[in-house]
């Protein structure tokens, strides 16, 4: 059976502060590749923001999957040819904004809305009028003041069972879970992101399994919160040491490696 392996980008695949490392891993990728296994990302970030960091993408990847699972793409050295998405229906889009902005609109916390490649500050919407109504987005970015501000925003989505999560730079001694809000992550800025309903990586890659990747044997490897879901579901490794500590506690008997390199190398494919 094949081998199609689904790796998170940020601190898994891509070490910031760490280019060796980065480059290792990317030789590792093509080795993995050209041994016949199939390599895919499954990041938080659209593709633009993927461009930014890792230009020469198309050179590595068979698949990758954006916004979490939300959109989903088969890469070729041409280009990209859209598989699967799930959007936020537009009701939904229209009350998390009001949520946010409060009735008398609030702009101190900054909304972004993520749909297809890019990112926009205003809910963007088909243009000429040949197609009414807002274009499908994919996740909501939120920019909070502050933690309490965060705690705060967090509470009155999920009263509404909204589905996200905050990824940026919340200070250890406030993580928490509020609903379905799992937050994370280790400096001092706050922020909320929220996704379709039901969408989280494992979730999404065994949809993907199940219509387009029957014949494959899946694996992954993550290092952040974002990452429990196909770690477990798919019997994954956890990645680095930021990772291990990280998700201790989540993942207490889940496989562990120091890099994504190591991984890749010891794969059958």
């Amino acid at each position: 059976m094949k081998t199609l392996f689904f790796a998170d980008f940020d601190y898994t695949m891509w070490m910031h502060g760490d280019p060796g490392q980065t480059e290792r891993n990317k030789r590792a990728i093509q080795e993995y590749r050209k041994r016949g296994g199939k390599f895919a990302l499954a990041t938080g970030r659209s593709l633009m923001s993927l461009m930014e960091d890792f230009p020469d993408y198309r050179e590595y990847l068979d698949f990758l999957m954006a916004y979490d699972g939300a959109l989903t793409y088969v890469v070729t050295p041409r280009g990209e040819e859209e598989i699967f998405r799930i959007n936020i229906p537009p009701r939904e889009v229209t009350e998390i904004t009001s949520i946010v902005r409060g009735t008398e609109g609030d702009y101190r916390r900054d909304m972004v809305y993520l749909c297809g490649m890019g990112e926009y500050r205003k809910i963007p919407s088909r243009r000429w009028g040949r197609m009414p109504g807002q274009l499908g987005i994919n996740k909501i970015r939120i920019w909070c003041e502050d933690v309490e501000d965060c705690r705060q925003l967090t509470e009155a989505l999920s009263e509404r069972d909204y589905n996200g999560y905050s990824y940026y730079d919340i200070p250890p001694e406030s993580n928490f879970d509020i609903g379905r809000l799992h937050w994370v992550s280790d400096q001092a800025r706050s922020a909320i992101e929220v996704l379709p309903r039901d969408v989280n990586k494992g979730e999404i890659i065994r949809a993907l399994q199940g219509r387009f990747f029957r014949d494959y044997r899946i694996v992954t490897a993550g290092d952040d919160v974002n990452d429990i879901s196909m770690i477990k579901l798919f019997d994954g490794y956890v990645v680095g040491q930021k990772g291990k500590t990280k998700l201790a506690e989540s993942l207490p008997e889940a496989k562990t490696a120091a890099t994504l390199a190591e991984v890749l190398d010891e794969i059958k494919v």
